[in-house]
């Protein structure tokens, strides 16, 4: 009784603070609403209960319990699901209250991890989407539904607030409540904090480096979780969206090198050179030319372009802040957008004039505009970014009319080109939260499902590992899909399921392609067709793997950075030349040159250890005075002897080898 009308008061708590814009005047309100629910705890001395015994945690060395633990500290109780976009984009708030308000100023945050897939059960699946998105709280996988049920929890995401004591005070629905956690976080530990009631332990058993449940090759592989791949209209050039690198790989198809590396290894969101771009956990790509590639750079929230030739990077949708519009239509850098996923350049009469995005964040599909373009009876300036698919409603709605279709968190795309059948090329979508492929007629914009699904619009449920057609198939949160010219069938990545599912469009059909039983996908995360070849991000296995659509083999494809060759000079190597104009004066006789360095290493680099790294001077005249491997130091220090009158210049020569993520690179 006391949670529901908990409950009641939150929701007309929640109304009033919607209608009011002065930050003075809600931290009134919510300070009167602390004041009464504190009352009304005391009155009824209600408790939440404990975290049952027996549950998996994450990011700690022991189970974590409210009343041992936790008391004397305000809790954040963040019950998620890893699949749900709206959960993704809680993660910087919470981020941001916990460098705000530290645990030993009393706030805590622990995930509740309340699966809505099958797949999102298993313990080992959530540690990977912590790692991915780089959790660092406490996560519990509550797979009993325990704590849900006895909080009425109805929704992902909601946030519930607990007080030093246990007691219920405060829970929110839905993203976006930064501002308001902000202000009643200060007023609640303030109060708490008048009373004692607050304990400034730091709460030492949090560990979020050593996790043993996961055992991967990750140490052995050049990428970390990758999202989606694309392979250039020339079929010369690989680019893969390493995601939890924060960087951009482009590579060569035929031999695997690895060509450039923009951005990585930190988060953040930057223009510029190659290395000194950055992104944050980018997922979709596309081709423009074979110079241009467009990335979605997730939760940056904004479209970049990266310019090959030039080695350049810029930003042309979004300014990095969440967008929360509906329709959009302003140009690129003043449309704010939401957690753009994947990105398909069409061809046909379409080519070149428009890159569509599967904005995941609002539930819709928009296009950003490469040339004044009329689509669907409205005329889109050069420049723009808009809405075009969906009302932004989380459902499984087709429609004749693209507006008022519903797409559920649609996470990839692909183009097919026009057939006999039909006169027009389509868009399929692979809308994850639905569990459906979805196609749109690029000629009227009609929204059509293709497979999976359910007829309820509603019912998001509607998942399983089901081959057949229509909508008797059953897909586990599919997350890519592409268009295979060599067969004309549809290839999905069932992330879910862990499978690869092959579509015939025209019968609707969907069946599970038979691979190696010995080889285990994990999570594929996107895939993309050439020729016969079908290349996959196999996200939580860190590989990209090649399948083989003639006979269904299947096979890593190795990376190779030149880098790692310690006897040629890599790609990745910088020659710089700096000049020191101080002039020393050496009498008749010589004296001894005093000469120091120091180097400083690029952030997220250090020293190879046992790197062939070494020193070398040398006099004007090509002269090599020394050469110093033993000990290499950044910061050497000589005394040269100089015995010439007429020496003029010095030349110091540095090779150092500097380690990278488990890459060698050579500076």
């Amino acid at each position: 009784d006391i949670i529901e009308e908990l409950s009641e008061l939150c929701f007309d708590l929640g109304d009033s603070l919607r209608h009011e814009k002065d930050e003075d005047k809600k931290k009134k309100m919510l300070a009167r609403y602390l004041e009464k629910v504190t009352t009304m705890n005391k009155d009824s001395k209600c408790k939440i209960p404990d975290f049952l015994p027996g549950l998996e945690w994450i990011n700690v060395r022991e189970p974590l319990s409210i009343y041992r633990h936790l008391q004397g500290k305000i809790v954040i109780l963040d019950f998620f699901t890893y699949c749900c976009i709206n959960c993704m984009h809680v993660l910087p708030d919470l981020k941001k209250l916990e460098q705000q308000f530290p645990v030993e100023d009393g706030l805590v945050v622990i995930g509740v991890h309340s699966a809505k897939f099958t797949n999102e059960r298993v313990t080992e699946n959530i540690l990977s989407a912590v790692k991915r998105y780089e959790i660092k709280h406490a996560v519990v996988n509550d797979n009993k539904e325990a704590m849900w049920q006895a909080l009425l929890v109805h929704c992902w995401p909601t946030l519930y607030i607990i007080g030093p004591s246990g007691e219920p005070l405060l829970f929110l629905q839905g993203e976006g409540h930064y501002d308001t956690l902000r202000l009643f976080i200060s007023l609640a530990l303030a109060h708490y904090s008048s009373k004692g009631q607050l304990s400034s332990n730091k709460l030492g058993i949090l560990d979020t480096e050593g996790d043993s449940i996961v055992q991967t090759d990750i140490n052995h592989s050049i990428l970390h979780y990758p999202g989606k791949l694309v392979i250039s209209k020339c079929g010369t050039l690989m680019a893969i969206a390493d995601s939890a690198h924060h960087r951009i790989i482009v590579a060569d198809l035929k031999s695997g090198h690895i060509l450039h590396e923009i951005g990585g290894l930190t988060p953040g969101l930057a223009d510029g050179s190659f290395t000194a771009a950055k992104f944050f956990s980018p997922q979709g790509l596309a081709f423009f030319d074979s110079n241009i590639l467009l990335v979605a750079d997730t939760e940056n929230h904004c479209i970049r372009e990266v310019d090959l030739i030039g080695e350049k990077v810029k930003t042309i949708v979004g300014d990095g802040r969440q967008g929360r519009d509906y329709q959009g239509g302003k140009s690129g850098l003043l449309q704010q957008i939401s957690s753009p996923w994947d990105l398909c350049i069409p061809g046909g009469d379409l080519n070149g004039k428009l890159c569509f995005i599967a904005m995941a964040g609002t539930h819709q599909l928009w296009a950003y505009f490469l040339e004044d373009t009329l689509l669907w009876k409205r005329m889109h300036k050069k420049g723009t970014c808009a809405a075009v698919v969906g009302s932004g409603r989380e459902e499984n709605r087709n429609n004749h009319y693209p507006m008022s279709a519903g797409l559920a968190q649609p996470s990839g795309l692909t183009y097919r080109p026009p057939n006999n059948v039909q006169q027009a090329g389509c868009i399929f979508v692979a809308d994850s939260e639905s569990s459906t492929i979805r196609q749109i007629d690029l000629q009227s914009g009609r929204v059509l499902g293709l497979v999976g699904g359910a007829v309820d619009v509603r019912n998001l449920f509607a998942y399983g590992d089901i081959d057949g057609t229509g909508l008797d198939v059953r897909l586990q949160h599919p997350l890519g899909v592409t268009c295979c010219s060599h067969d004309e069938k549809l290839y999905v990545t069932d992330t879910y399921n862990h499978k690869i599912k092959v579509i015939e469009p025209l019968k609707k059909s969907c069946s599970a392609v038979e691979i190696n039983q010995e080889l285990k996908l994990n999570e594929p995360g996107g895939l993309y067709a050439h020729g016969n070849e079908i290349y996959i991000a196999d996200t939580n296995n860190h590989c990209i793997r090649v399948l083989n659509v003639t006979d269904n083999s299947i096979s890593k494809f190795e990376l190779k950075s030149k880098q790692v060759n310690m006897e040629k000079r890599s790609s990745g190597s910088i020659k710089k030349k700096f000049t020191n104009e101080t002039i020393a004066k050496v009498n008749s006789k010589g004296g001894d040159l005093l000469v120091s360095i120091n180097l400083e290493l690029p952030s997220g680099t250090s020293l190879t250890k046992d790197g062939p790294s070494k020193w070398t001077v040398m006099m004007n005249d090509g002269h090599r005075m020394f050469t110093n491997e033993n000990e290499f130091s950044l910061t050497p220090k000589w005394k040269i002897p100089v015995k010439k009158e007429d020496c003029e210049t010095l030349a110091i020569n540095g090779r150092v080898f500097v380690f990278i993520s488990n890459i060698f690179r050579r500076k």
